[in-house]
């Protein structure tokens, strides 16, 4: 058995080692893909420079791209192919516990800041300053929502159930008909936090990508719940992933139901 550093067959340059780590971590760091002129400055060379060794790293599979959308480059994540390389997915990701990488998770919910507009309307209370005019905005009565309990971003765990209520502008309210308390750190990647609250519509369809609040009941037993992103994999079978490395994908059943997330609040 040879311990110590792995030795990996292919290794690649250390010009496109540098370009993998930007490519890879980018998304992460700033919220979106890189375009090639970013990457460009970011590595301190020409954007011909990036093209070539960007087109390399996609014939050995490390990238992907679309040649005429300017952000679309991505790394893989089939844990195979970055294996031979001795390369993560990205930081703070696992990379030597050989699991089965899923899709990276993109919920399509709303993000908002609880407040909101209501946030804004403590401005008319204020005197103008260096002659800027104070804009009148028209009061209106925040919607109610009942919060209905604690859900975990994390494994299943026994949902708590409260009788609360969370006042919220209707704006982003949206269709949602519930509110829910998260409790946990499976999320953080994705930019949802303990402590933040979730408003669920149980009667929206679910599809791949959702943000959804997933409730599994059976019969003797307490109902669990946990929040994750619905996807599917390569063979087509149901998952829900997690925004945080630490926690494995859960499968689906028929006795899980899904309520489709449609916006995240945080108190700030």
């Amino acid at each position: 058995m040879i311990s110590g550093t792995a030795l990996f067959s292919r290794p690649i340059s250390s010009t496109q080692l540098r370009l993998f780590e930007a490519i890879r971590d980018w998304p992460t760091d700033r919220g979106l893909l890189p375009t090639l002129d970013e990457l460009a400055r970011h590595l301190g060379v020409a954007k011909s420079t990036v093209s070539h060794h960007r087109q390399q790293l996609a014939k050995i599979g490390l990238v992907h791209f679309e040649k005429h959308k300017r952000r679309s480059t991505r790394v893989t994540t089939d844990p195979a192919v970055l294996a031979t390389y001795g390369l993560r997915p990205r930081l703070g990701t696992a990379s030597s516990t050989g699991a089965r990488t899923t899709p990276t998770p993109h919920p399509r919910s709303r993000r908002a800041v609880l407040g909101g507009t209501r946030a804004r309307q403590h401005s008319a209370d204020v005197p103008a300053t260096r002659g800027m005019p104070v804009w009148p905005v028209q009061l209106r009565p925040p919607r109610r929502l009942p919060l209905v309990g604690e859900i975990a971003a994390g494994r299943w765990r026994a949902f708590n159930r409260d009788e609360g209520v969370l006042e919220v502008d209707d704006e982003f309210a949206g269709p949602g008909r519930y509110a829910l308390r998260v409790s946990g750190d499976s999320l953080v990647d994705l930019g949802v936090f303990d402590g933040d609250h979730l408003i669920v519509d149980p009667d929206q369809s679910v599809h791949e990508g959702d943000l959804v609040a997933a409730l599994r009941s059976q019969e003797g037993e307490d109902d669990m719940a946990t929040v994750k992103v619905f996807v599917r994999d390569d063979d087509g079978q149901p998952l829900l992933v997690a925004g945080n490395w630490k926690y494995l994908p859960i499968s689906v059943d028929r006795s899980t139901v899904l309520w489709r997330v449609t916006t995240v609040i945080r108190r700030i």
